[in-house]
């Protein structure tokens, strides 16, 4: 969160960011990233209540991490 927060410091335009679900593992099913859905929802509502105006996901994330984004981010407090 310290390089998001000093991002908006300096930022004059809205900012944007697309955290991955971590740094992958190597599995024997190929890779893997650590971050579940509800870890990185936590993480989202983070960003928006430091004033982040645009979040979405990136490496390792997919339509059940974007599920939770919406859900964790639609509960009171979260803007």
């Amino acid at each position: 969160m310290e390089i998001a927060s000093e991002f908006l410091r300096h930022a004059r335009k809205p900012v944007a960011i697309q955290p991955n679900a971590g740094l992958p593992k190597a599995t024997s099913g190929g890779l893997a990233y650590p971050e579940d859905p509800a870890y990185m929802a936590e993480r989202i509502r983070t960003l928006v209540a430091l004033g982040v105006a645009i979040v979405g996901g990136c490496c390792g994330t997919g339509p059940e991490h974007v599920r939770a984004f919406r859900e964790a981010l639609s509960r009171p407090g979260a803007r």
